[in-house]
């Protein structure tokens, strides 16, 4: 499992790959995979810290872990 500050770091890493066109394909997917989970997590801790507050509307943690969930299945496979 990756932490955040490493997830930073992957990615800026990557991006001057990008800019000079190198084929860094299976970089960049490991790169999503690592922000994905990481996402996941972070949003995770918001909602221990809120506990039941956090499907309230005053809010954003209950939409951002429904956009972890859906990171977490959509393409980029997590283990």
């Amino acid at each position: 499992m990756f932490d955040v500050h490493t997830v930073c770091r992957i990615r800026g890493d990557l991006a001057p790959w990008f800019d000079v066109g190198v084929d860094c394909r299976k970089e960049a997917s490991i790169a999503k995979a690592a922000v994905t989970e990481a996402y996941f997590r972070v949003s995770d801790v918001g909602i221990q810290i809120l506990g039941g507050y956090w499907l309230t509307l005053d809010f954003q943690v209950k939409q951002r872990c429904h956009n972890a969930r859906l990171m977490r299945s959509g393409g980029a496979p997590t283990t």
